[in-house]
């Protein structure tokens, strides 16, 4: 029964992740930067209300958190502390559902079955901190995947929302804050 609820699920989730790049590969203006500094000026609060949701739900769609960081420091220039804060939410909602969930995927059985699990749990349990702290630093690799595979063996919760809050905090306060000294430096 388990199994047949999980392939109903993930063949929502890819119809919903299909449905969700078509649209936006057939309605490319609405990532045109004129498009969104019109947008912006007549309906600040719909489209910050809109920037949360999406960064909400980012994880879901497989969408990478750096490219709407970096929407948002464009989006709201002279606002880097709602962007700084509308990350941090987004980032451990989407890292939460992520960790939540991890067991719906079918990898687990994977990791199970070849006895993966066990030497995961061994290096999760052992490094966690730097596990996490490694892989939210090194950009390239996606936060989510981190999140999955501590669902996976099932790191304690705690443990894993603190390191996500402390390393991709510091890690996107850089990013936003940084950006913003230099946009004061050469702008203003």
């Amino acid at each position: 029964m388990l199994k047949k609820i999980r392939k109903y699920i993930i063949a929502l989730w890819a119809i919903v992740l299909l449905c969700f790049w078509i649209y936006l590969f057939n309605h490319r203006y609405i990532i045109d930067p004129a498009y969104f500094v019109s947008m912006i000026q007549d309906f600040w609060t719909w489209a910050l209300f809109i920037y949360f949701i999406v960064f909400l739900f980012r994880g879901l769609l497989l969408v990478p958190s750096t490219p709407l960081i970096l929407v948002g420091m464009l989006l709201f220039p002279e606002n880097p502390h709602i962007v700084f804060l509308i990350s941090m939410v987004g980032i451990v909602f989407s890292s939460l559902i992520i960790y939540e969930f991890s067991d719906i995927l079918w990898l687990d059985e994977y990791y199970a079955k070849h006895n993966h699990s066990k030497k995961m749990r061994h290096l999760i349990d052992k490094y966690w901190f730097f596990a996490v702290a490694f892989w939210s630093f090194f950009l390239i690799l996606p936060t989510d995947l981190v999140c999955y595979i501590a669902g996976m063996v099932r790191m304690n919760i705690y443990k894993f929302i603190a390191a996500i809050c402390l390393w991709e905090g510091l890690v996107i306060g850089i990013f936003i804050y940084g950006w913003w000294e230099i946009v004061k430096l050469f702008w203003f």
